[in-house]
Protein backbone atom coordinates (compact mmCIF):
# COMPACT_ATOMS: atom_id res chain seq x y z
CA UNK A 1 0.00 0.00 0.00
CA UNK A 2 1.26 3.46 -0.84
CA UNK A 3 2.47 5.88 1.77
CA UNK A 4 -0.10 8.39 2.96
CA UNK A 5 2.59 11.04 2.74
CA UNK A 6 3.21 10.52 -0.97
CA UNK A 7 3.14 13.76 -2.90
CA UNK A 8 2.40 14.21 -6.57
CA UNK A 9 5.21 15.36 -8.88
CA UNK A 10 4.82 18.90 -10.14
CA UNK A 11 4.10 17.58 -13.63
CA UNK A 12 0.97 15.82 -12.40
CA UNK A 13 -2.05 18.03 -11.54
CA UNK A 14 -4.16 17.03 -8.52
CA UNK A 15 -6.69 14.41 -9.47
CA UNK A 16 -10.36 15.12 -9.90
CA UNK A 17 -11.56 18.62 -10.45
CA UNK A 18 -11.38 21.30 -13.07
CA UNK A 19 -11.64 24.17 -10.58
CA UNK A 20 -10.89 24.57 -6.91
CA UNK A 21 -13.99 25.24 -4.76
CA UNK A 22 -13.19 28.90 -4.08
CA UNK A 23 -12.45 29.60 -7.71
CA UNK A 24 -15.70 27.93 -8.64
CA UNK A 25 -17.59 30.19 -6.23
CA UNK A 26 -15.82 33.33 -7.44
CA UNK A 27 -16.40 32.55 -11.11
CA UNK A 28 -19.93 31.31 -10.64
CA UNK A 29 -18.83 27.97 -12.08
CA UNK A 30 -19.73 24.85 -10.13
CA UNK A 31 -18.45 21.54 -11.56
CA UNK A 32 -20.78 19.62 -9.23
CA UNK A 33 -23.74 21.13 -11.10
CA UNK A 34 -22.75 19.13 -14.19
CA UNK A 35 -24.17 16.03 -12.52
CA UNK A 36 -27.73 15.75 -13.83
CA UNK A 37 -28.60 12.53 -12.04
CA UNK A 38 -27.78 8.94 -11.15
CA UNK A 39 -29.70 5.92 -12.41
CA UNK A 40 -29.52 2.51 -10.76
CA UNK A 41 -31.12 -0.92 -10.66
CA UNK A 42 -31.28 -3.18 -7.63
CA UNK A 43 -31.56 -6.89 -6.88
CA UNK A 44 -33.99 -6.04 -4.12
CA UNK A 45 -37.57 -6.83 -5.15
CA UNK A 46 -36.11 -7.99 -8.46
CA UNK A 47 -39.39 -9.53 -9.50
CA UNK A 48 -40.90 -6.06 -9.44
CA UNK A 49 -38.18 -4.60 -11.66
CA UNK A 50 -36.79 -2.39 -8.93
CA UNK A 51 -34.78 0.47 -10.38
CA UNK A 52 -34.81 4.19 -10.31
CA UNK A 53 -33.33 7.54 -11.19
CA UNK A 54 -32.21 10.08 -8.62
CA UNK A 55 -32.07 13.54 -10.21
CA UNK A 56 -29.51 16.02 -8.97
CA UNK A 57 -30.86 19.23 -7.54
CA UNK A 58 -31.51 21.53 -10.45
CA UNK A 59 -34.52 23.31 -11.94
CA UNK A 60 -36.24 21.61 -14.83
CA UNK A 61 -33.72 18.86 -15.50
CA UNK A 62 -35.04 15.47 -16.55
CA UNK A 63 -33.47 12.19 -17.64
CA UNK A 64 -34.83 10.09 -20.50
CA UNK A 65 -33.81 6.59 -19.48
CA UNK A 66 -35.35 3.33 -18.28
CA UNK A 67 -33.23 2.35 -15.27
CA UNK A 68 -34.49 -1.24 -15.38
CA UNK A 69 -32.14 -1.75 -18.35
CA UNK A 70 -29.31 -1.82 -15.80
CA UNK A 71 -30.62 -4.87 -13.98
CA UNK A 72 -28.49 -7.52 -15.68
CA UNK A 73 -24.74 -7.93 -15.27
CA UNK A 74 -24.86 -9.88 -18.54
CA UNK A 75 -25.58 -6.62 -20.32
CA UNK A 76 -22.42 -4.48 -20.34
CA UNK A 77 -23.13 -0.84 -19.60
CA UNK A 78 -20.98 2.25 -20.16
CA UNK A 79 -21.81 5.92 -19.73
CA UNK A 80 -20.31 9.31 -20.49
CA UNK A 81 -21.67 12.85 -20.80
CA UNK A 82 -25.33 11.87 -20.65
CA UNK A 83 -25.00 8.94 -23.06
CA UNK A 84 -25.57 5.39 -21.81
CA UNK A 85 -24.46 2.34 -23.80
CA UNK A 86 -26.29 -0.93 -23.13
CA UNK A 87 -24.86 -4.03 -24.78
CA UNK A 88 -26.68 -7.08 -26.14
CA UNK A 89 -28.89 -8.86 -23.61
CA UNK A 90 -31.78 -11.33 -23.34
CA UNK A 91 -31.36 -12.58 -26.90
CA UNK A 92 -31.14 -9.08 -28.38
CA UNK A 93 -27.89 -8.86 -30.36
CA UNK A 94 -27.98 -5.10 -30.78
CA UNK A 95 -26.10 -2.52 -28.75
CA UNK A 96 -28.12 0.60 -27.87
CA UNK A 97 -26.84 4.10 -27.15
CA UNK A 98 -29.32 6.22 -25.18
CA UNK A 99 -29.23 10.02 -25.20
CA UNK A 100 -30.54 10.58 -21.67
CA UNK A 101 -30.20 14.37 -21.51
CA UNK A 102 -31.96 15.55 -24.64
CA UNK A 103 -34.87 13.75 -26.27
CA UNK A 104 -34.15 10.18 -25.25
CA UNK A 105 -33.03 9.27 -28.77
CA UNK A 106 -31.78 5.68 -29.12
CA UNK A 107 -29.12 4.63 -31.62
CA UNK A 108 -29.15 0.89 -32.37
CA UNK A 109 -25.89 -0.72 -33.47
CA UNK A 110 -25.18 -4.23 -34.73
CA UNK A 111 -21.66 -5.64 -35.02
CA UNK A 112 -22.55 -7.66 -38.08
CA UNK A 113 -20.87 -8.61 -41.35
CA UNK A 114 -24.17 -8.89 -43.14
CA UNK A 115 -24.50 -12.66 -42.69
CA UNK A 116 -25.87 -12.81 -39.18
CA UNK A 117 -22.48 -13.28 -37.51
CA UNK A 118 -21.00 -10.61 -35.23
CA UNK A 119 -17.79 -9.36 -36.85
CA UNK A 120 -15.78 -9.25 -33.68
CA UNK A 121 -16.92 -12.48 -32.08
CA UNK A 122 -14.12 -14.94 -31.42
CA UNK A 123 -14.29 -17.95 -33.74
CA UNK A 124 -10.92 -19.41 -34.71
CA UNK A 125 -12.56 -21.54 -37.44
CA UNK A 126 -14.79 -18.83 -38.86
CA UNK A 127 -14.09 -16.57 -41.81
CA UNK A 128 -15.10 -13.32 -40.17
CA UNK A 129 -12.23 -12.85 -37.77
CA UNK A 130 -9.55 -14.83 -35.94
CA UNK A 131 -7.77 -13.87 -32.72
CA UNK A 132 -4.17 -12.77 -33.11
CA UNK A 133 -3.26 -15.21 -30.36
CA UNK A 134 -4.78 -18.56 -31.32
CA UNK A 135 -3.85 -20.04 -27.95
CA UNK A 136 -5.80 -17.32 -26.15
CA UNK A 137 -8.89 -18.33 -28.09
CA UNK A 138 -8.54 -21.82 -26.66
CA UNK A 139 -9.62 -20.47 -23.29
CA UNK A 140 -11.98 -17.71 -24.41
CA UNK A 141 -15.72 -17.84 -25.04
CA UNK A 142 -16.00 -14.80 -27.27
CA UNK A 143 -17.72 -11.51 -26.59
CA UNK A 144 -16.63 -7.94 -26.08
CA UNK A 145 -15.04 -5.65 -23.59
CA UNK A 146 -17.25 -3.01 -22.08
CA UNK A 147 -17.69 -0.53 -24.99
CA UNK A 148 -16.09 2.89 -24.65
CA UNK A 149 -17.48 6.26 -25.70
CA UNK A 150 -14.39 7.81 -27.29
CA UNK A 151 -15.90 11.21 -27.96
CA UNK A 152 -19.17 13.02 -27.39
CA UNK A 153 -20.34 16.30 -28.86
CA UNK A 154 -23.27 18.54 -29.74
CA UNK A 155 -24.67 18.26 -26.23
CA UNK A 156 -24.51 14.48 -26.40
CA UNK A 157 -26.14 14.23 -29.82
CA UNK A 158 -23.02 12.86 -31.54
CA UNK A 159 -20.50 10.27 -30.43
CA UNK A 160 -17.86 7.72 -31.33
CA UNK A 161 -18.02 4.26 -29.78
CA UNK A 162 -15.14 1.76 -29.62
CA UNK A 163 -15.79 -1.99 -29.45
CA UNK A 164 -13.10 -4.65 -28.93
CA UNK A 165 -13.29 -8.43 -28.66
CA UNK A 166 -12.23 -10.20 -25.48
CA UNK A 167 -9.22 -11.92 -27.06
CA UNK A 168 -7.76 -8.55 -28.10
CA UNK A 169 -8.08 -9.76 -31.68
CA UNK A 170 -9.53 -6.60 -33.17
CA UNK A 171 -11.46 -3.42 -32.53
CA UNK A 172 -13.46 -0.90 -34.52
CA UNK A 173 -15.10 2.47 -33.99
CA UNK A 174 -18.66 3.54 -34.77
CA UNK A 175 -19.27 7.18 -35.73
CA UNK A 176 -22.78 8.54 -35.25
CA UNK A 177 -22.05 11.38 -37.67
CA UNK A 178 -21.07 8.95 -40.44
CA UNK A 179 -23.69 6.43 -39.36
CA UNK A 180 -21.40 3.44 -39.78
CA UNK A 181 -18.60 1.35 -38.33
CA UNK A 182 -15.01 1.96 -39.33
CA UNK A 183 -12.58 -0.75 -40.43
CA UNK A 184 -11.49 -3.60 -38.19
CA UNK A 185 -8.06 -2.84 -36.73
CA UNK A 186 -5.80 -5.44 -35.17
CA UNK A 187 -4.54 -5.41 -31.59
CA UNK A 188 -1.19 -6.63 -30.27
CA UNK A 189 -1.70 -7.86 -26.68
CA UNK A 190 0.72 -6.62 -24.02
CA UNK A 191 3.89 -8.68 -24.26
CA UNK A 192 3.85 -9.63 -20.58
CA UNK A 193 0.28 -10.99 -20.89
CA UNK A 194 0.49 -12.79 -24.22
CA UNK A 195 1.33 -16.40 -23.33
CA UNK A 196 -1.32 -19.00 -22.51
CA UNK A 197 -3.59 -16.48 -20.89
CA UNK A 198 -6.68 -14.41 -21.56
CA UNK A 199 -7.34 -10.87 -20.41
CA UNK A 200 -10.67 -10.12 -18.78
CA UNK A 201 -12.23 -7.03 -17.27
CA UNK A 202 -12.40 -7.29 -13.50
CA UNK A 203 -14.69 -4.34 -12.71
CA UNK A 204 -18.18 -3.35 -13.83
CA UNK A 205 -17.30 0.32 -14.30
CA UNK A 206 -17.13 2.20 -17.58
CA UNK A 207 -13.80 2.25 -19.40
CA UNK A 208 -12.05 5.61 -19.63
CA UNK A 209 -10.96 7.54 -22.73
CA UNK A 210 -8.21 10.15 -22.48
CA UNK A 211 -7.80 11.60 -25.93
CA UNK A 212 -7.83 8.58 -28.24
CA UNK A 213 -6.43 6.16 -25.66
CA UNK A 214 -8.83 3.81 -23.87
CA UNK A 215 -8.29 2.19 -20.46
CA UNK A 216 -9.88 -0.84 -18.78
CA UNK A 217 -9.13 -2.46 -15.40
CA UNK A 218 -8.30 -6.08 -16.24
CA UNK A 219 -6.71 -9.27 -14.99
CA UNK A 220 -4.69 -11.90 -16.80
CA UNK A 221 -5.74 -15.51 -16.18
CA UNK A 222 -4.72 -19.01 -17.19
CA UNK A 223 -7.24 -21.78 -17.72
CA UNK A 224 -8.63 -21.20 -14.22
CA UNK A 225 -8.70 -18.06 -12.05
CA UNK A 226 -5.84 -18.21 -9.56
CA UNK A 227 -5.32 -16.44 -6.23
CA UNK A 228 -2.40 -14.54 -7.76
CA UNK A 229 -4.29 -13.28 -10.80
CA UNK A 230 -2.44 -10.36 -12.32
CA UNK A 231 -4.56 -7.20 -12.08
CA UNK A 232 -3.49 -4.26 -14.25
CA UNK A 233 -4.80 -1.38 -16.37
CA UNK A 234 -5.04 -2.20 -20.08
CA UNK A 235 -4.34 0.76 -22.39
CA UNK A 236 -4.96 0.90 -26.13
CA UNK A 237 -4.87 3.66 -28.76
CA UNK A 238 -8.09 3.59 -30.76
CA UNK A 239 -6.76 4.50 -34.20
CA UNK A 240 -3.30 2.97 -34.69
CA UNK A 241 -3.13 0.06 -37.12
CA UNK A 242 -2.12 -3.13 -35.28
CA UNK A 243 -1.87 -1.09 -32.09
CA UNK A 244 0.31 -2.42 -29.30
CA UNK A 245 -1.79 -2.63 -26.15
CA UNK A 246 0.13 -1.87 -22.97
CA UNK A 247 -0.25 -2.95 -19.36
CA UNK A 248 0.02 -0.35 -16.59
CA UNK A 249 0.80 -1.65 -13.12
CA UNK A 250 -1.64 -0.49 -10.42
CA UNK A 251 -0.49 1.56 -7.43
CA UNK A 252 1.99 -0.44 -5.35
CA UNK A 253 0.66 -2.27 -2.34
CA UNK A 254 -3.01 -2.07 -3.27
CA UNK A 255 -4.82 -5.22 -2.32
CA UNK A 256 -6.36 -7.04 -5.25
CA UNK A 257 -9.69 -6.68 -3.50
CA UNK A 258 -9.27 -2.90 -3.69
CA UNK A 259 -8.58 -3.09 -7.42
CA UNK A 260 -11.99 -4.69 -7.79
CA UNK A 261 -13.52 -1.70 -6.01
CA UNK A 262 -12.20 1.16 -8.09
CA UNK A 263 -13.08 3.43 -10.99
CA UNK A 264 -10.85 4.98 -13.62
CA UNK A 265 -10.57 8.77 -13.49
CA UNK A 266 -8.64 11.68 -14.99
CA UNK A 267 -6.55 14.53 -13.62
CA UNK A 268 -7.86 18.08 -13.44
CA UNK A 269 -6.62 18.90 -16.95
CA UNK A 270 -8.14 15.72 -18.37
CA UNK A 271 -4.77 14.45 -19.58
CA UNK A 272 -3.52 12.10 -16.87
CA UNK A 273 -4.79 8.75 -15.69
CA UNK A 274 -6.15 8.33 -12.19
CA UNK A 275 -7.98 5.84 -9.98
CA UNK A 276 -10.69 6.27 -7.38
CA UNK A 277 -10.19 3.38 -4.97
CA UNK A 278 -11.93 2.06 -1.85
CA UNK A 279 -9.27 0.58 0.41
CA UNK A 280 -8.63 -0.37 4.01
CA UNK A 281 -5.90 1.44 5.98
CA UNK A 282 -4.71 1.42 9.57
CA UNK A 283 -6.54 3.91 11.77
CA UNK A 284 -4.66 6.96 13.02
CA UNK A 285 -3.31 6.22 16.52
CA UNK A 286 -3.70 9.90 17.38
CA UNK A 287 -7.39 9.96 16.45
CA UNK A 288 -9.30 9.89 19.73
CA UNK A 289 -12.54 9.21 17.85
CA UNK A 290 -11.20 6.14 16.04
CA UNK A 291 -13.31 3.09 16.94
CA UNK A 292 -11.61 0.49 14.73
CA UNK A 293 -8.03 -0.68 14.22
CA UNK A 294 -8.58 -0.30 10.47
CA UNK A 295 -10.81 2.06 8.57
CA UNK A 296 -12.20 2.11 5.05
CA UNK A 297 -11.27 5.12 2.95
CA UNK A 298 -11.82 6.43 -0.55
CA UNK A 299 -8.51 7.46 -2.09
CA UNK A 300 -7.53 9.24 -5.30
CA UNK A 301 -4.44 7.92 -7.07
CA UNK A 302 -2.69 9.86 -9.85
CA UNK A 303 -0.23 8.55 -12.44
CA UNK A 304 2.56 11.04 -13.18
CA UNK A 305 4.48 11.56 -16.41
CA UNK A 306 7.21 9.46 -14.82
CA UNK A 307 4.69 6.59 -14.45
CA UNK A 308 4.70 6.88 -10.67
CA UNK A 309 1.55 6.77 -8.56
CA UNK A 310 0.74 9.29 -5.83
CA UNK A 311 -2.13 9.08 -3.35
CA UNK A 312 -4.53 11.40 -1.58
CA UNK A 313 -7.21 10.22 0.85
CA UNK A 314 -10.52 11.91 0.01
CA UNK A 315 -12.64 10.76 2.94
CA UNK A 316 -12.69 7.98 5.53
CA UNK A 317 -15.54 5.79 6.68
CA UNK A 318 -16.24 7.97 9.68
CA UNK A 319 -16.64 11.03 7.46
CA UNK A 320 -19.16 9.12 5.38
CA UNK A 321 -21.01 7.74 8.41
CA UNK A 322 -21.54 11.21 9.87
CA UNK A 323 -23.55 12.15 6.78
CA UNK A 324 -25.44 9.00 5.78
CA UNK A 325 -25.76 7.16 9.13
CA UNK A 326 -25.50 9.96 11.72
CA UNK A 327 -24.79 8.72 15.22
CA UNK A 328 -23.70 5.29 14.00
CA UNK A 329 -20.12 4.35 13.13
CA UNK A 330 -20.48 1.45 10.69
CA UNK A 331 -17.03 1.15 9.07
CA UNK A 332 -18.78 -0.81 6.33
CA UNK A 333 -17.16 -2.15 3.18
CA UNK A 334 -17.24 0.29 0.25
CA UNK A 335 -17.74 -0.86 -3.33
CA UNK A 336 -17.02 1.79 -5.97
CA UNK A 337 -19.68 1.83 -8.70
CA UNK A 338 -18.58 4.72 -10.89
CA UNK A 339 -16.94 8.13 -11.13
CA UNK A 340 -17.97 11.25 -13.03
CA UNK A 341 -14.89 13.26 -13.93
CA UNK A 342 -16.80 16.37 -15.02
CA UNK A 343 -18.66 16.81 -11.74
CA UNK A 344 -16.12 15.12 -9.46
CA UNK A 345 -18.75 12.65 -8.22
CA UNK A 346 -18.10 9.11 -7.06
CA UNK A 347 -20.99 6.67 -6.57
CA UNK A 348 -20.50 3.67 -4.30
CA UNK A 349 -22.38 0.95 -2.45
CA UNK A 350 -21.95 1.05 1.34
CA UNK A 351 -22.43 -2.46 2.71
CA UNK A 352 -25.79 -2.85 4.52
CA UNK A 353 -26.49 0.85 4.10
CA UNK A 354 -27.14 1.53 0.43
CA UNK A 355 -26.13 3.55 -2.62
CA UNK A 356 -24.19 6.73 -1.82
CA UNK A 357 -23.14 9.71 -3.92
CA UNK A 358 -20.03 11.65 -2.87
CA UNK A 359 -18.56 14.83 -4.32
CA UNK A 360 -14.79 14.57 -3.90
CA UNK A 361 -14.36 18.35 -3.88
CA UNK A 362 -16.93 19.27 -1.23
CA UNK A 363 -16.81 15.88 0.60
CA UNK A 364 -20.61 16.00 0.67
CA UNK A 365 -22.23 12.54 0.75
CA UNK A 366 -25.87 11.78 -0.10
CA UNK A 367 -27.69 8.49 0.43
CA UNK A 368 -29.47 7.81 -2.87
CA UNK A 369 -31.01 4.41 -2.16
CA UNK A 370 -31.32 2.75 1.24
CA UNK A 371 -30.62 -0.98 1.47
CA UNK A 372 -33.74 -2.90 2.56
CA UNK A 373 -32.18 -6.37 2.56
CA UNK A 374 -28.95 -6.22 4.59
CA UNK A 375 -28.07 -9.84 3.78
CA UNK A 376 -27.42 -9.07 0.11
CA UNK A 377 -25.37 -6.77 -2.04
CA UNK A 378 -28.46 -5.03 -3.29
CA UNK A 379 -27.13 -3.08 -6.23
CA UNK A 380 -26.86 -4.47 -9.72
CA UNK A 381 -25.56 -1.52 -11.74
CA UNK A 382 -25.60 2.25 -11.69
CA UNK A 383 -24.41 5.03 -13.96
CA UNK A 384 -23.89 8.77 -13.69
CA UNK A 385 -25.47 11.22 -16.11
CA UNK A 386 -23.32 14.32 -16.61
CA UNK A 387 -23.70 17.29 -18.92
CA UNK A 388 -20.83 18.38 -21.16
CA UNK A 389 -21.03 21.89 -19.73
CA UNK A 390 -23.47 24.27 -18.06
CA UNK A 391 -24.89 25.40 -21.39
CA UNK A 392 -26.03 21.82 -22.04
CA UNK A 393 -28.08 21.90 -18.84
CA UNK A 394 -29.49 25.32 -19.67
CA UNK A 395 -30.43 24.11 -23.16
CA UNK A 396 -32.22 21.10 -21.70
CA UNK A 397 -34.25 23.31 -19.34
CA UNK A 398 -35.26 25.56 -22.23
CA UNK A 399 -36.31 22.54 -24.33
CA UNK A 400 -38.52 21.29 -21.50
CA UNK A 401 -40.27 24.63 -21.19
CA UNK A 402 -41.13 24.82 -24.86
Amino acid sequence: MGDDNDTAPSSSPPLNLRHEPRAADADGYDPAALLVGVSYASRENSGQGDGGIVPASGPGTHLHFDASLLRSFDSPVSSRDGLVVVGPHEGNRETHVYDTLNDGHVTSLLLDAGHGTPILSVDARGNKFVCLDAEANKWGKGGFYRPCLLTTGAGGRSFELLAMDVCLGGRRVFSSELGRWGPILLVQPPQEHNHWSIIKECTYQSPLAIGRTVYWVCRSTRDQPLPNDDVFILALHADDDAAQATAIDPPPGLRRRSMRSCALATTADGRRLGLVVAETVAADDNDADAMFAETNVISMWTLSREKEWSRQVVIDGQGIDKQVTPGIHTNRTIWIIGFGSRSGTVVFWLDRVGLVQLNVMTKKAILLHRCTRPDTFGLVQACLHEALDHSSIELQVVDMKV
